[in-house]
């Protein structure tokens, strides 16, 4: 029976390491994503400091905003500034 659950953790291992292998390669992924107009808008992950995130919070919340429409507009502010 441990034997069974030995395997079992092996080939989910497996398919969670090929599926990394896969994204890192640029392939398709299985996120699931939301739809702002007509674009698809996906999950994107990153650190920043506990103070900045801090002081995010606070000028989102003085500012009656979400912190992905400040983020996106930031993101997207910065990729036009560098021509993109």
């Amino acid at each position: 029976m441990t034997e069974n659950r030995f395997k079992a953790r092996q080939q989910k291992r497996a398919v969670e390491e090929e599926s990394r292998l896969e994204q890192a390669k640029g392939g398709t992924t299985s996120v699931s994503g939301k739809n702002h107009g007509n674009q698809k808008m996906v999950p994107v992950q990153f650190y920043m400091t506990n103070d900045m995130k801090k002081k995010l919070k606070m000028y989102c919340l003085s500012n009656d905003t979400k912190m992905t429409d400040v983020l996106n507009k930031i993101t997207e502010d910065f990729l036009k500034s560098q021509g993109f």
